[in-house]
């Protein structure tokens, strides 16, 4: 629980403080799953958001994930781990049926349901990504990730004004929370869109 709270911050220290409470767990029983699905999630963030090269990651990422699935192919966070190892392959579908696998485990994971959302709205399937950010706010609406990856849905289907109408209201849960800014920020000055 506390390796997923911090894990849930999207930052670089939160990504390394949930390590820090899910190796020892892995490292005292191997069996555990959470904790290898946790350490797979965070390797891969980490890449994103700080200094880790994909070459000192990637091998983490696919050797937890892998192993979280032979623990347990019951748990979706198994599963969502080994979307998460696959996407950074860029094996696209075989993320897809890993998230609807963890999707069918348990249908109202939040987390899933919002990483899903980021894929579909990753390959321009707007209406399917809204589709599953709707089920991960309806499950988990005070969630600024949630929040974060509704203002991104919008944003990547082209409404602006939709965006800057739900990041305004996202803002109003937690101002300093960055992930609302940047995808704000993407609307209101478009040349910074990448």
């Amino acid at each position: 629980m506390r390796g997923r709270f911090f894990f849930r911050q999207f930052t670089a220290y939160g990504y390394r403080k949930a390590i820090a409470y899910f190796q020892p767990a892995s490292d005292l029983n191997p069996d555990i799953t959470e904790a290898c699905a946790g350490l797979a999630d965070c390797y891969r963030y980490l890449v994103v958001t700080d200094f880790p090269s994909p070459a000192e990651a990637f091998p983490k990422i696919i050797d937890s994930a892998r192993r979280a699935v032979l623990l347990s192919t019951s748990l979706a966070e198994s599963h969502t781990a080994l979307s998460g190892a696959f996407k950074h392959m860029y094996r696209w579908r075989n993320s897809e049926e890993e998230r609807q696998r963890a999707i069918g485990l348990y249908p109202s994971y939040s987390d899933m349901h919002r990483n899903y959302a980021a894929l579909l709205a990753a390959e321009l399937r707007p209406r399917e990504a809204w589709e599953q950010i709707n089920q991960a706010m309806r499950t988990d609406p005070l969630s600024l990730p949630n929040w974060a990856e509704v203002v991104r849905t919008l944003d990547y289907a082209r409404d602006h004004d939709g965006t800057l109408v739900q990041a305004q209201k996202a803002v109003q849960l937690d101002p300093s929370y960055y992930r609302i800014h940047f995808w704000r920020a993407r609307v209101n000055f478009p040349q910074a869109r990448v």
